[in-house]
């Protein structure tokens, strides 16, 4: 089934249930075209074990993006089991892993819709899957932040209806203690400052001014793709730094739609 506007079309799916009454009224229920990814198999795997010898992939890890490589494997694992109308195309890839290194692996058969969700965008490395419908197919974008804008304006005395603010500091922490795969800790690297704020102890990283502020609170995180001590040194200042000290302040607005 597929809606247009106009000769746009802004909704492809497939009819799941139909409901015909006395009269000969039907009432349908669909779903998008995107489930069509629980209809294939993704065997199991290791990555990127599974694929050292494979020209793309070491074209992807030395110049490109292994994001990018696996997220098309999955794709194309996919289009080869179903039919025409269930294919989805490889679209735009914003997502990457600041060391261009992931470990993924998989014991089972598992959807192409249950490997993408858990492998990628549902992982550490987050994102946001998009449906794009174009004359020549569907094609599923993956990106790192969301395209989109709402150009509608909301302002007092006009269209704002209810307006409330909160911030909230139950998930904060001051000392980060790392884990990497297979056990790898950041025993091997020297203690002392990593930045005018970040301090190496042991086997954490704590936050001066975060310590100052609110005290020693220490968070265990574990990092199932990091194989590289200094790999993983990166991702605990960077979590530190951009979560672990974050208070975020969430606004939520109730708004009349003006269009």
């Amino acid at each position: 089934v597929e809606l247009l506007d106009g000769d746009l079309p802004i909704y492809r799916g497939r009819i799941t249930r139909d409901t015909k009454d006395f009269y000969g009224a039907h009432k349908i229920e669909t779903e998008g075209i995107m489930a069509a990814l629980n209809d294939s198999l993704i065997p199991p795997f290791n990555f990127p074990e599974d694929f050292e010898n494979d020209a793309d992939y070491i074209t992807a890890s030395e110049s490109g993006n292994v994001v990018d490589f696996f997220f098309r494997w999955i794709l194309a694992q996919h289009n080869a089991q179903v039919s025409g109308e269930q294919q989805i195309k490889h679209g735009n890839v914003t997502v990457a892993d600041p060391n261009n290194y992931i470990t993924r692996s998989s014991e089972s058969y598992e959807t192409a819709m249950a490997t993408i969700l858990d492998k990628l965008s549902e992982s550490s490395i987050g994102g946001y899957l998009l449906i794009r419908y174009e004359a020549d197919g569907n094609y599923l974008d993956y990106y790192a932040e969301l395209p989109l804008t709402n150009v509608q304006k909301v302002e007092f005395s006009e269209n704002l209806i209810d307006l409330s603010s909160e911030t909230d500091g139950t998930k904060i922490y001051t000392a980060i203690l790392p884990e990497g795969k297979d056990g790898l800790d950041l025993s091997g690297i020297s203690d002392g400052d990593l930045t005018d704020d970040l301090v190496k102890s042991g086997l954490t990283i704590y936050s001066k001014s975060g310590v100052a502020a609110y005290g020693r609170i220490n968070r265990y995180v574990k990092w199932d793709d990091v194989t590289v001590a200094s790999n993983l040194l990166s991702k605990a200042k960077a979590a530190l730094a951009d979560n672990g000290l974050s208070m975020p302040e969430t606004i939520t607005c109730k708004a009349v739609d003006l269009g």
